[in-house]
């Protein structure tokens, strides 16, 4: 385990688990559009992407004490859950994690997508049914006076 599970918190350690998800996710979502920006662009672009992989799996055990590991790991996870998004349900399910702070994904999540689609698509029904959703809110309807 790294360092803040060993010393931190429950707090502390959500709050980690919390910037882990988001910067997954960011880190993630940078992989996948410069690869898409690239794809006609780098002659040899499977080349380029073998040897950024084989630079992330060659850790030292400096680079470990540092977590250079863990960030790797991050990139890692977040551009499969940003493919795996992509696959299931294209930008349309992708965005619906950047339109609330409650929408972004946990550590968990990054590391099993269907996890996290499976929660949006709790959070989508229970708006479409009118119940309230996580904020507490209900859902206005049309025509509905004060």
């Amino acid at each position: 385990n790294s360092l803040p599970y060993l010393i931190g918190n429950d707090e502390q350690i959500e709050i980690y688990e919390t910037m882990g998800g988001m910067m997954s996710l960011l880190e993630g979502h940078g992989e996948v559009m410069m690869d898409k920006a690239a794809e006609n662009q780098i002659k040899e672009l499977e080349r380029f992407h073998r040897v950024i992989r084989n630079r992330r799996k060659n850790i030292n055990v400096f680079q470990k004490l540092l977590g250079i590991d863990t960030k790797l790991r991050q990139y890692e996870a977040g551009e499969n859950f940003v493919k795996e998004l992509q696959l299931k349900g294209g930008d349309t399910l992708l965005n619906q994690a950047w339109e609330q702070p409650q929408n972004l994904p946990s550590m968990e999540e990054i590391n099993n997508p269907s996890l996290w689609i499976e929660r949006i698509e709790n959070i989508e029904s229970k708006k479409e049914k009118g119940e309230e959703t996580e904020k507490g809110h209900k859902k206005e309807h049309a025509g509905a006076t004060s």
